[in-house]
């Protein structure tokens, strides 16, 4: 044993006293399949190509007055203890040795490597340091440990393992129930049903369909006796019984569609058994037959389908409150108060006290669990996630994985870029609701993706939507801002009333596309990728937010126009074009080094092997043109083909027509708000 090491370690400080000067440990560094993963998350992706992923960790430490002769390789140790909820991996880490033999120096520190572990598990892991100078011939337990938080604290990044289809960013579309399908009979609003979405799945591209919240709603504070449900039906995210399915959305049955049920496997013995009862336990297995047929139809046609988890409050009425009063944060009055998300103000729903209240933690994990298990769901979109605390995070993510290693979890994002880098979960929401709207140059874009780029952890999806629930529809507000240009721009006026009679709409519905395609391509395999989202109804270019607090109606026919039909179809073809591989170039300026027009978008996604270049131009009334340089591919390409173009989708222009080689260069012409993917070949 090196007692000088050993006095320096273990003898000399206090916990959290050691004099940094003479004794530190520090700069961890997690490898992940050989590659280095800095910052609070590192990413991987397990599948059936590739069913392991490969850790390991280093770690520096230093002691003053250490010399090379004085040190043994075992006279220095240490271990690794990597988490994951209830379950602890412990890997040994020795000091790392040069060719000869002898222990390894990064500067004036040595090196302690831990032995590599395969991580065959999706799911959230931690992990915690110790060193060990005790090198008296014993078993590791019996050793004398002292954790790197004692000596000098230092960041360790969370480890996020996803399934493999989630890191493909698949595209998702969001659905609100209660709207597909709904109708007025008088002046009395007739919800949708759960099979309503079941007979429209297969006109839906989307990979993933997000469910908003499908619980029993409810509508009164229970204190005072007071409504306090928002707009005329009351908001889907507060919940009063988070077991129960919204009556208003399970279609009618018969005592004869049971049995039917239960021979197709959508309903267990046991509730089979429990069927005869009838009332609203009969109402209740029906809704759940319902909604597994949704489930299985969306897996017949290759979709998957999650819902969403509402974690931090329920309705003022639920019996929860007075069952469970220690579950709420209260307040002067001693009642649940209401929840407020910066200026979103949420009047009719109790918050949850989530970080102090373990056994609301249980139910709610329990909760997630069930619907996951019960029905065959595919994952969940967590409400307001980065409100929730990031130890629960870790557990409700395992807890899942365990129910089913394939599932997706999805966090929604309301906050800066910095606050969502550490959302320990698959997915997160991209801050794109409504950044569509008011971006207007193509530097600003190409800014806020390499942005994203630098902040967060190499694979990070993030699902982009330029319109959701919680935004007007984009399409109509688009339709104005066009219309006035074309009103204070005759010429342009001139040009586009060539193109169609409703000039106003066609380009509302052009920059529609150019949203969700920027959204589907704009990533990178080796640091963010792009998901892009869709809310029911954004394909046809609805005009209606959803607005499920509201009695307002959605508009599905719209899309057998001929213009909006052009629409659905670019939809099928953009879905067709996952999935997406290689890195992101950005063009900020052309050969000759000149600024390129601010209104020009153009971007290449490329790998070793192929490269795909998009072009969009922002303009609505200039076409744009622009030679651009491919010399830093790695290799020459010789020809080109057009894999989607938004003018030949409403046919408004000949292939190819504005396309020509000026030697190694490639000349386009884009016109106004055409958007452009050419494979280079």
């Amino acid at each position: 044993m090196n007692s000088f090491l050993a006095e320096q370690i273990h003898q000399r400080y206090e916990a959290g006293a050691y004099d940094n000067w003479l004794v530190w440990a520090g700069n961890s560094v997690l490898y992940l399949d050989g590659i280095a993963c800095p910052g609070p998350l590192a990413r991987c992706a397990l599948g059936q190509q590739k069913p392991t992923c490969q850790l390991h960790v280093e770690m520096e430490i230093f002691v003053s007055g250490l010399t090379a002769e004085a040190l043994d390789t075992d006279d220095l140790c240490g271990r690794l203890h990597l988490s994951r909820t209830d379950d602890e991996y412990q890997l040994p880490m020795v000091l790392a040795v040069d060719e000869s033999g002898q222990p390894q120096r990064r500067g004036d520190n040595w090196l302690l490597v831990s032995q590599p572990l395969e991580i065959d598990r999706t799911g959230v892991y931690t992990y915690r340091l110790e060193v060990s100078a005790d090198g008296a011939p014993r078993a590791a337990a019996d050793k004398i440990w002292i954790d790197t938080d004692a000596i000098a604290p230092m960041p360790r990044p969370t480890i996020v393992v996803s399934p493999d289809w989630v890191a493909a960013a698949p595209s998702i579309m969001e659905v609100c129930l209660r709207k597909v399908g709904a109708r007025m009979e008088g002046d009395r609003f007739v919800s949708g049903t759960i099979p309503h979405l079941t007979r429209q799945l297969d006109t839906t591209a989307a990979q993933v369909v997000h469910l908003l919240p499908f619980c029993q709603p409810g509508f009164t504070d229970a204190a005072s006796g007071q409504d306090v449900r928002k707009g005329t039906l009351g908001s889907v995210y507060a919940i009063a019984d988070f077991y129960a399915i919204d009556t208003a959305l399970i279609a009618p049955f018969s005592p004869e569609d049971g049995p039917t049920w239960a021979a197709q496997g959508l309903l267990t013995t046991d509730e089979l058994a429990s069927w005869p009862q009838g009332g609203p336990q009969q109402q209740q297995l029906a809704g759940r037959a319902q909604l597994r047929a949704l489930v299985r139809r969306a897996h017949q046609l290759d979709k998957r389908v999650i819902f969403d988890l509402v974690l931090m409050q329920t309705s003022r009425d639920t019996p929860l409150i007075d069952q469970h009063p220690n579950w709420y944060v209260l307040d002067e009055t001693g009642r649940p108060s209401i929840h407020q998300i910066a200026w979103l103000v949420y009047s009719d729903v109790a918050l949850l006290d989530l970080a102090n209240a373990s056994d609301l933690q249980d139910y709610l994990l329990d909760m997630a669990a069930y619907w996951l298990t019960s029905i065959g769901f595919d994952g969940v979109r967590i409400d307001a996630s980065q409100t929730v605390d990031r130890a629960f995070l870790r557990h409700l993510k395992n807890r899942l994985n365990d129910v089913n290693p394939q599932a997706l979890v999805l966090g929604e994002t309301l906050c800066p870029l910095e606050e969502a880098v550490d959302i320990p979960l698959d997915m997160i929401y991209s801050l794109m609701v409504d950044w569509h709207l008011q971006q207007r140059s193509s530097a600003e874009v190409a800014d806020f993706m390499e942005e994203y780029h630098r902040r967060f952890a190499a694979g990070t999806v993030a699902l982009a939507y330029f319109e959701n629930h919680d935004s007007q529809r984009a399409t109509p507000q688009w339709q104005q801002r066009f219309d006035q240009v074309l009103q204070d721009d005759p010429q342009a006026a001139k040009a586009w009333n060539q193109r169609h009679p409703q000039p106003g709409l066609l380009m509302a519905l052009l920059k529609n596309l150019q949203a969700s395609l920027f959204n589907a391509t704009a990533g990178w395999s080796q640091g963010v990728e792009l998901a892009y989202g869709l809310e029911w109804g954004s394909q046809w270019g609805e005009a209606q937010p959803t607005d499920f607090e509201q009695t307002t109606l959605l508009q599905p026919q719209l899309q057998h126009e001929p213009l909006r039909a052009a629409l659905v179809q670019g939809y099928n073809q953009l879905h067709q074009m996952q999935p997406r591989q290689g890195r992101v170039f950005y063009y900020r300026a052309n050969a000759a080094l000149e600024p390129i027009d601010p209104d020009l978008l153009a971007y290449s996604r490329y790998s070793a092997d192929q490269a795909l270049l998009i072009l969009h131009n922002f303009s609505p009334t200039r076409p744009l043109q622009e030679r651009f340089a491919l010399d830093y591919l790695a290799k020459p390409v010789q020809r080109y083909q057009i894999e989607f173009d938004t003018y030949q989708l409403f046919d408004l222009a000949a292939p190819g027509a504005d396309l020509a080689w000026e030697g190694d260069s490639l000349a386009i012409t884009l016109q106004p708000l055409q958007s452009l993917v050419l494979r280079l070949l």
